[in-house]
Parts: structure tokens; C-alpha cells; sequence
């Protein structure tokens, strides 16, 4: 879809910076433009992630159990053996963060409720 600008007829651009969206003449300056959020920082739900069980866990695994949930190797430790363990509640994009963290690690865990995400 192309749009032409009504002040001077150029072209029109496509642009999202921040809340806002809309189209921009890059020739005049001209634009119109609405808010518009990403539905993930609008989402108010607490989530909650937790591990499910592993045995031996990977000293990788460890390290970014331990990062995440704010506690030494050791308790990472026991937080993976013992699982399912909360590991993190929170809001959507940190749970998202967390969930693409764990996935790159091969880490299996669950999100509560349902993420949409």
C-alpha cells in the first residue's frame, strides 16, 4: 500500500517509534499519526515461570537458574532438583525474557496462567 502526502503529493513512509505509528513524507515533513502499543507491555497479568525437574544440571544451567532467581549456585541447585519450583513472578515482557533465556539453555519449564506470548 503506498500512500502520497496531502501537502506536497510526494510519497509516504511507514514508521513506529515508541506509542506511535502512522505515515511520515520524508519530503515535507508532513504525517498523520496514532498511539499504538505492543499488547505485552500493555498485559497487567502476574505470570509466574517455573522450572520442571532435571537431574545433574549443567553448570550453565545453574548459573542462569541462580541469575534469574536471585540466589547462589547452590540454591539454584536445589531449585532445579526439586522441582516444579517458582523461579521468577512477574510481568510479561521480564517473563518473556526469562522465557527465551530458558529456551535458548534447553530449559524445560511452565508458564502460569497461559501466556500468550
Amino acid at each position: 500500500m503506498h500512500r502520497f502526502c496531502e501537502e506536497c503529493g510526494a510519497g509516504m513512509e511507514w514508521f513506529r517509534r515508541g506509542g506511535c505509528c502512522g505515515w511520515e513524507c520524508k519530503s515535507c515533513g508532513w504525517n498523520v499519526a496514532t498511539s499504538w502499543f505492543d499488547p505485552i507491555e500493555m498485559d497487567q497479568t502476574a505470570y509466574s515461570i517455573s522450572l520442571e525437574p532435571s537431574e545433574n544440571p549443567a553448570v550453565s544451567k545453574l548459573k542462569l537458574t541462580a541469575e534469574i532467581a536471585g540466589v547462589n549456585w547452590l540454591e539454584a541447585k536445589k531449585l532445579i532438583e526439586n522441582a516444579p519450583a517458582e523461579l521468577f513472578r512477574g510481568p510479561a515482557p521480564q517473563i518473556k525474557e526469562i522465557r527465551d533465556k530458558l529456551e535458548a539453555a534447553g530449559m524445560k519449564y511452565k508458564i502460569e496462567p497461559e501466556f500468550p506470548y
